[in-house]
């Protein structure tokens, strides 16, 4: 079928009409002005830039707002609640000597600093030396020496430690503590446990409704050759969220005796974060601790990687395997943790630093900062009256009868400037501080 030249000029001109109306009925501003045929043509060329320049901006600014969507961005808010009532902090305390003096002999002390050598990786203690201290306790206790057990006998003691308790001016005692053991041995932590213990809440401001302690850090027990050079005598005291473990070493507070150390805590800092992909943060189900937090899991994840290397567990960290001798742990359990840390490190540097532990960050951190404060005790006319109420005189002749490092020339005064730590934990302001990691963008803002 032929198509005459009539017929294609009247298509063109039907399809520049149909251009033409819609320039003159469509929002966009600027195509009237370029079909405007009652206008110059230099006019109608420069709206057509101005238009043309205007839909590329459009464009651009489409394209960045769906890459800002693609990046995940979040933002920060930060709120302040007051309130009547504060969820006590966990107090954690440990003493920078591990075992007791008295209740160990000399053999003892030399077979020890064997093993605690050996957990600090020093590796310059021949084999025959291990062997035989894992000869001497294993006639010692007729089976495997587990040193996280042993401590339990040998170590810092609950009913020894605290002279004194009271929490809200009501009294409480050695029973309010559970036992945690960490690297300086036995611990004992207060609102601790939520499953042996009510959760305590703080109903007023200030150090009479907060938690006071009078603790006995017996320096005269102390074993020297057992503290492997490090000279601190004292109190070392977490305050941290009952759902976290104790940081002792990152985290610590250190008390020395003849102190009264008051930890005044402005309120509970709370942050909140977000799930991949706006956050990194998460959850899993840990084996052997009862609550998620990273640290617990990574420690789980050492445990883990130990109990498959060696078919053993570090002493201090809980776990289904039995804990790795002096010699497991020097000659298996630390080359294997080592290169289990340079695995995980080269693979982070890999990944630009991103968590690859399986252990995300909690989704809700709860922190408490204290503020602390010292003062010199005891006052040269309250000496005597101390050791009136607290019994000092029969503990300093205890002290002096079972063989510890301590005489009669030992005044009462002396004894309480050398041994004793006062110690107050409380809320100087009930309120939270929020942090909130929320959603910077959303498909909806995008639209």
């Amino acid at each position: 079928m032929n198509t005459s030249p009539n017929d294609s000029d009247e298509t063109s001109l039907a399809s520049f009409d149909l251009e033409e109306h819609f320039a003159n009925v469509t929002s966009c501003h600027g195509m009237i002005h370029i079909f405007d045929h009652k206008t110059s043509f230099i006019r109608r060329y420069i709206w057509g830039i101005a238009t043309f320049v205007a839909f590329t901006a459009c464009i651009i600014g489409c394209i960045q707002l769906l890459q800002n969507l693609l990046s995940h961005p979040t933002n920060i808010s930060v709120k302040i609640h007051h309130t009547n009532k504060m969820l006590f902090p966990a107090v954690t305390l440990c003493n920078f000597n591990q075992i007791s003096r008295t209740l160990i002999s000399h053999k003892d002390i030399r077979h020890l600093n064997t093993v605690l050598s050996a957990y600090n990786h020093d590796h310059t203690i021949s084999k025959s030396v291990l062997k035989d201290t894992e000869d001497y306790f294993k006639s010692k206790i007729h089976g495997h020496f587990d040193f996280s057990q042993y401590n339990k006998e040998i170590g810092l003691q609950k009913e020894d430690l605290i002279l004194s308790c009271t929490w809200n001016g009501q009294k409480c005692g050695p029973k309010n503590f559970t036992r945690t053991f960490t690297s300086y041995g036995n611990c004992y932590t207060f609102n601790g446990d939520s499953s042996k213990h009510t959760l305590l809440e703080q109903h007023g401001r200030g150090a009479a409704h907060g938690l006071s302690l009078i603790l006995n850090i017996e320096q005269y027990k102390y074993t020297p050759e057992l503290m492997l050079g490090a000279p601190n005598v004292g109190i070392r005291c977490s305050i941290h969220y009952y759902k976290s473990l104790p940081r002792m070493e990152s985290q610590g507070i250190a008390i020395p005796p003849g102190a009264h150390a008051y930890a005044a805590i402005p309120g509970t800092e709370i942050t909140n974060y977000q799930k991949k992909p706006w956050g990194q943060c998460g959850y899993k189900k840990l084996k052997y601790y009862k609550y998620y937090s990273m640290s617990a899991c990574l420690l789980e994840d050492e445990t883990l990687h130990a109990e498959s290397a060696c078919h053993c567990r570090d002493p201090r960290l809980p776990g289904k395997e039995k804990a790795c001798s002096p010699t497991q742990m020097l000659e298996c359990l630390i080359p294997a943790m080592c290169k289990y840390d340079d695995n995980i490190k080269k693979a982070r540097y890999r990944e630009q630093g991103r968590n690859l532990s399986n252990c995300p960050e909690v989704c809700e951190r709860v922190e408490y900062v204290p503020q602390v404060s010292y003062a010199k005790i005891p006052a040269k006319i309250m000496a005597e009256e101390i050791a009136i109420k607290y019994d000092l005189h029969n503990v300093r002749q205890q002290a002096i009868s079972g063989g510890g490092l301590i005489d009669n020339s030992t005044s009462v005064k002396q004894f309480i400037r050398d041994n004793l730590v006062f110690l107050d934990v409380f809320f100087k302001n009930l309120y939270n501080t929020t942090t909130t990691q929320g959603r910077g963008s959303s498909f909806s803002q995008l639209l």
